[in-house]
């Protein structure tokens, strides 16, 4: 008699309690990021600092990460990431494992140097103008002199957030697969090359007035969220900073998006003492469809891959300039921008023929103590939490299927899925009469951040209804960044990845 003998899937669901999730094939991934940080480049023009250099700076960090007997590596990748949700926005990947047939069940037991090459873009190279720049000011202001700066390069932290970190999936060729991601804030320097600053020569006045001429430092542009998730259109706001020597003058701007200028050049009078002069500028978010990120080869041979949220429209990255000019100077400025839209639909209600089921979902939906319609937004808070754990908030919800139609319905499943398609609950054996109503509740695991959730109602297409096309729900969710506790010995739980969908029944 064979032991090791494995259960079909059918034998599995039966046992399973409604609500479970299956937890499969991940033993344990750890992850760390290492010193030396990243350091971008910037070079000295005159008495500032003007130019970041492109070239690839290096993530570095350590991993160890196993499955569970059984289970093989099939993919293991290092990655760097703007948001760290595994949002699918990647600014550099190393595949270090892409093989569907991989027989080890361990990456690595002990810790494994890893480095990944991403060349920085105009965003990140203007945070590093202006870190260097805000340092080179600090300096001065505390009574150092340019000669005394200029003997010495120095770093400084760039105040922006990005991540690197670690994807593995664990796969046994038969009875399901897991993914899990581990992340960790990646702090990026500026290294300002104070060499290459200049000594500063006296400034003279202009004709016609007393004391110092009106002249330049340098620009910033700034938006709070430059990364839109919402509905749209929408707005991102933006802040153009322009620093000066405080002597008060005349100056023209103009703003330019995706390389076309958006008006002409505007003047304006810089009042004295006002030496960081801001100007307001709002861009329009809109929806412009464009292809999803590929996913790995390895999860994709499977069927295992991330399926993208239905209904979520994703527009390319852009780019917003600001020009600056005197009658001696010109200066720009550069900000890249990202537009995720969840454009809402009305909901057209359709005469239910007779003879059929038709399977679909009441509002509202509540998850904690929050309560919203679908296809809206929920906003949650510290308080909503049920428990903290080391992946994120632990929240209740709940939400109300119904069997709108004339006929009653025979067992379905329901799934709420996370926006890379990996289920986050399932809901068995929802089986309803005509006209009845079916309340499902349970526990959702959130890491910090926006979270585009969709529920798939009669999931697996086992119930011919009269109306198809009413199963599908969505909702966006923001969970604060005070969630995801710090205990970082107990090792997080395997999320189960999602068997393929079902092909559509022949009509």
């Amino acid at each position: 008699m064979n032991n090791n003998k494995r259960l079909p899937w059918s034998f599995l669901a039966i046992v399973l309690l409604p609500g479970t999730t299956l937890a499969v094939g991940l033993d344990y991934l750890d992850y760390n990021a290492t010193l030396p940080y990243p350091a971008i480049e910037v070079t000295g023009q005159g008495n500032e600092f003007k130019q970041a250099s492109n070239a690839p700076i290096s993530f570095l960090g350590q991993a160890r990460g196993k499955c569970k007997r059984g289970y093989r590596v099939t993919y293991f990748s290092h990655t760097v990431d703007p948001n760290g949700t595994n949002t699918g926005q990647v600014y550099a990947s190393n595949r270090l494992v892409d093989n569907p047939g991989a027989t080890n069940m361990t990456w690595s037991s002990s810790w494994k140097a890893l480095g990944t090459d991403w060349a920085p873009n105009s965003s990140w190279r203007n945070a590093a103008v202006n870190a260097c720049n805000k340092r080179l000011e600090e300096r001065l202001a505390q009574g150092e002199s340019y000669q005394q700066i200029r003997g010495q390069d120095f770093d400084v932290v760039i105040q922006r957030d990005l991540w690197s970190g670690v994807h593995m999936a664990c796969w046994d060729y038969g009875i399901g697969a897991a993914t899990h991601h581990e992340f960790r804030k990646h702090p990026v320097v500026a290294r300002c090359m104070a060499g290459t600053l200049a000594e500063p020569t006296p400034t003279v006045p202009t004709a016609g007035t007393l004391g110092q001429a009106f002249s330049l430092a340098h620009v910033s542009l700034q938006s709070p969220r430059p990364n839109y998730q919402g509905v749209c259109p929408g707005e991102i706001p933006f802040t153009a900073t322009v620093h000066n020597n405080g002597a008060g003058g005349r100056l023209q701007y103009r703003f330019i998006v995706d390389g076309k200028p958006a008006g002409g050049f505007q003047e304006v009078q810089v009042p004295a003492g006002n030496k960081a002069f801001q100007i307001p500028y709002t861009v329009a978010a809109t929806a412009t469809p464009k292809p999803q990120p590929q996913q790995p080869q390895g999860l994709q041979k499977q069927g295992q891959g991330p399926q993208p949220l239905g209904g979520l429209q994703v527009a390319p990255d852009h780019e917003l300039r600001i020009e600056v000019k005197t009658n001696r100077q010109n200066l720009s400025a550069e900000a890249d921008y990202a537009v995720t839209c969840k454009t809402l639909q009305a909901t057209v209600i359709t005469p239910t023929p007779k003879g059929q089921p038709d399977i679909t979902a009441l509002p509202p939906v509540a998850i904690g103590t929050q309560i919203a319609q679908w296809a809206d937004e929920i906003v949650l808070t510290d308080q909503d939490a049920s428990a903290t754990t080391p992946r994120g908030c632990q929240y209740r919800f709940a939400y109300t299927a119904v069997n709108a139609g004339a006929a009653d319905a025979g067992p379905s499943v329901g799934r709420l899925r996370d926006g890379q398609g990996v289920t986050l609950h399932q809901q068995p054996g929802m089986a309803m009469a005509a006209g009845a109503q079916r309340k499902v509740n349970g526990m959702l695991t959130l890491a910090p951040g926006q979270h585009l959730l969709g529920l798939g109602l009669d999931d697996d297409q086992k119930v011919a209804e009269s109306n198809e096309g009413n199963n599908v729900f969505r909702l966006s969710v923001m969970v604060p960044e005070s969630c995801g506790g710090g205990g970082g010995a107990q090792r997080p739980e395997p999320r189960q990845v999602p068997r393929p969908a079902p092909r559509p029944r022949p009509q």
